[in-house]
């Protein structure tokens, strides 16, 4: 889970400058707007819980996202083709083909020929180049604007509602709290609200007494704040063998919420946050403004970063970083969608069209 800014004992994390903004949308990318200040509440015991920190949606101040060149993409924006990348793209097929041709025919050169091991090892080399060829398309294409600044952003129109959802299954109170505290507590840009839907699938008591707790205002000034916002939502029905629990829980959820599929209005905005996902407190005044710079926005994507993992350290990568930083930009580049179902925020009259 994250960092959470409600945590008193916690000292307020310095890692919010050390991720990216990767926007991914149906047609267009909107820039980052700049920080806001973070808040600090104090929860009282009995309903502010403080789980270990691990992983949380993170979004840098503009001048971070202009040194890491993030990326960002519009509609009309001409896209072009990455000098640097396509001469790396092709210097390794060169190199793959010098390579296999070298193989096959010492192969078939030896005295033993083609054996079962040696035609077993070269159908592995060929899977694995195969699948850095797939990854080199995402460097070849360069996405023009890639220091957009933060101002380009649009204006939030007054009334906007963020509908945040929360999926959760058996996931423990103390993680979840965590998640819908930040939510429910981020700052928000003038003119915006929002609603924090608890929606647990596994009908956990606990997680419906919490959140009855926070509407009731009990735990202090700070829970009554945070409660006016936060809705608990259960008991839908499951499919037998139900294979895709959390997209059925989210679409029983927005079918609970809008109604109708023409029911959302044009200021209706929907986020999403996996049970472990906490967002910094500057989360929505980043991202609204993001959508709000092009109507033809429809999907604001932030990475995510673990808390609990060293960036310095992580030799294996289980930050992802080439994901965020190289798969998505370069995607985006070719005209694709991406959305990891979690960390985002996306229109709410788009989503009806497609339906849910």
């Amino acid at each position: 889970m994250a960092s959470a800014d409600v945590a008193a004992a916690a000292p307020a994390p310095t890692l919010r400058n050390r991720g990216k903004v990767a926007v991914a949308a149906g047609v267009g990318v909107g820039a980052a707007a700049a920080a806001s200040p973070a808040k600090k509440v104090v929860a009282s015991s009995g309903f502010g819980y403080r789980p270990a920190r691990n992983n949380f949606a993170s979004i840098p101040d503009a001048p971070s996202c202009k040194q890491l060149r993030t990326p960002t993409y519009d509609a009309n924006d001409k896209l072009s083709w990455s000098l640097g990348g396509s001469l790396a793209y092709l210097s390794f097929i060169a190199a793959a083909v010098c390579y296999f041709y070298v193989r096959s025919t010492e192969m078939l050169r030896s005295p033993v020929g083609i054996t079962p091991y040696g035609a077993f090892v070269i159908a592995v080399e060929l899977l694995g180049a195969s699948s850095v060829l797939l990854y080199g398309l995402c460097i070849v294409r360069r996405l023009p604007g890639a220091e957009r600044a933060a101002s380009a952003a649009g204006v939030v129109p007054a009334g906007t509602h963020v509908h945040v959802l929360v999926p959760c299954y058996t996931e423990s109170l103390a993680i979840v709290a965590e998640t819908v505290w930040a939510a429910a507590d981020a700052d928000l840009p003038s003119g915006a609200e929002s609603t924090v839907w608890l929606l647990d699938d596994g009908g956990d008591p606990a997680k419906k007494e919490w959140v009855e707790g926070l509407n009731a205002g009990r735990g202090g000034a700070a829970a009554i704040d945070v409660g006016a916002r936060v809705r608990y939502l259960s008991g839908r029905a499951r499919a037998k063998d139900e294979a895709n629990g959390k997209a059925a829980n989210l679409n029983a959820a927005l079918e609970h919420i809008f109604g109708s599929k023409s029911a959302p209005r044009p200021t209706d905005c929907v986020a999403v946050f996996d049970a472990d996902q906490v967002a910094e407190p500057s989360f929505f005044t980043k991202t609204l403004p993001a959508l709000a710079a092009s109507p033809d926005t429809a999907l604001v994507l932030t990475p995510q970063r673990f808390a609990n993992v060293d960036d310095a350290a992580d030799i294996f990568n289980h930050s992802n970083r080439h994901f965020w930083e190289a798969m998505i930009p370069g995607l985006t580049a070719w005209g694709m969608v991406v959305c990891t179902g979690t960390n985002l925020v996306l229109r709410a009259d788009a989503l009806a069209r497609v339906g849910w």
